[in-house]
């Protein structure tokens, strides 16, 4: 309206097609496509038909991870952001946590790793010191949890505090940056890295612990297809090893082809599961 030029770089594309006039394709450096967002919808339309990852097939006895009875939490005395979750996370299951913003969905994983306390209910295993070591969470915004001067340094943190060994620690750091993409990356400046790069970060910095669940919070946001695939099939992998995966998520249709099992949160409740 004010004769201005925007432009916008965004992974997220069924947002951006919304009001965008104008799509650029950016692949290898050059322009892959420019054209009208109908025509760019047709085109990501038949790459995401083409995108089918099974889904984790979660064994129906698998034995429990995470169980939650009765949580409750507010960040404010008279305030309600979990209003009772009844939660049971199995071996082998990817879980996808599902809701508008404020549902309590970053809540929910925040006390599974246990560094928010519930203002009234059970979680088991107790007590959270517990869960910090066992479980793992990956934050929304990489940048808050990104704090070393190299990709190595800041996955191995967390092996060497658990007691590894110089070489434990070492062949622990290569195996995570290989699962995520950046094995011939370790040396690069954590905060030089792209968007979707330090999530890829982040979420080695935590496999490196070895964690029985994997919280993720958000973790599609500022991926490509080729590292939604690479995601995929991550968190199956996990599962197939015995871990369990927790994840919130607004894209249900990465959801839906990766889940085996979704739960919807509004209100602070469980409504569909």
């Amino acid at each position: 309206e004010r004769s201005l030029t925007t432009i916008v770089v965004e992974h997220d594309v069924d947002r951006a097609l919304a009001w965008a006039d104008r799509v650029l394709a950016m692949a290898d450096g050059t322009v892959a496509f420019s054209g009208s967002p109908t025509e760019y919808a047709a085109r990501q339309g038949r790459l995401w038909r083409q995108w089918t990852p099974p889904s984790v097939a979660a064994p129906a006895d698998g034995a429990p991870i995470l169980e939650m009875v009765g949580v409750q939490h507010g960040y404010a005395r008279d305030s309600v952001s979990l209003a009772g979750v009844d939660l049971v996370v199995r071996a082998g299951e990817a879980v996808a946590l599902i809701g508008p913003n404020g549902a309590g969905k970053s809540t929910l994983l925040g006390m599974a790793k246990g560094i928010i306390k519930p203002r009234a209910g059970r979680i088991e295993p107790a007590p959270a010191d517990e869960r910090l070591d066992r479980f793992g969470l990956v934050f929304q915004n990489p940048d808050d949890q990104i704090f070393a001067h190299s990709v190595a340094e800041e996955c191995a943190f967390l092996p060497r505090n658990q007691g590894s060994t110089e070489a434990e620690t070492a062949d622990r750091v290569a195996d995570a940056l290989s699962r995520v993409g950046l094995a011939t990356q370790p040396d690069r400046f954590p905060f030089a890295l792209s968007y979707g790069e330090k999530r890829r970060l982040t979420m080695a910095s935590v496999l490196v612990g070895q964690p029985s669940l994997l919280c993720l919070d958000e973790p599609t946001v500022g991926l490509d297809l080729a590292c939604l695939q690479r995601l995929a099939d991550l968190i199956r992998d996990f599962c197939q090893r015995g871990g369990a995966v927790l994840f919130a998520t607004h894209d249900h249709r990465f959801a839906s082809r990766v889940a085996s099992r979704v739960v919807r949160l509004d209100g602070g409740l469980v409504v569909a599961d």
